[in-house]
């Protein structure tokens, strides 16, 4: 949630789109959706899981839009959250 309040905003790219067939949640599989982004010369990976499906802006190679907490970025976030 402090990365949703505080956290500082940069462009990442979505590196992979898949559906986990090995879990359900409401007879649904879960979209997991793996991204890169770049902080001070490094890079860091973030993964988000949703039930919500996706659309064509969240394909791999698309860019989105990433809140990371400044003093750690492997504390990050999707923004919005699909």
């Amino acid at each position: 949630m402090n990365v949703l309040r505080m956290g500082e905003s940069t462009q990442g790219q979505i590196m992979d789109v898949r559906e986990d067939r090995s879990v359900r949640v409401n007879r649904q599989h879960p979209w997991v959706i793996r991204y890169q982004f770049r902080v001070n010369g490094q890079d860091y990976e973030g993964k988000v899981r949703t039930l919500n499906p996706v659309g064509a802006s969240l394909q791999t190679g698309n860019m989105v839009w990433i809140l990371y907490a400044p003093d750690t970025p492997q504390w990050n976030a999707i923004y919005p959250h699909p």
